[in-house]
């Protein structure tokens, strides 16, 4: 079910960029623009997580419950 629902969210997701330029160049440009992005975003999620648990390996309940305030 959650495969389902992911490919669901996932395929237009993707396709969006079609939509948004009829050029190749345009296109390209969308696509590399939405994964940077993504590729932004889960750098900073690990960065996080690493900063809220202090650097300590053993903090993981910790630094889990404050990403988690952070992100809702």
């Amino acid at each position: 079910l959650l495969s389902l629902g992911w490919t669901i969210a996932l395929v237009p997701y993707a396709a969006w960029g079609a939509e948004l330029s009829r050029s190749y160049e345009g296109r390209s440009r969308v696509t590399l623009v939405r994964e940077g992005f993504t590729f932004v975003g889960t750098l900073a999620a690990l960065l996080l997580q690493y900063a809220y648990s202090g650097g300590e390996t053993n903090g993981t309940d910790r630094a889990l419950s404050a990403f988690a305030m952070t992100m809702a």
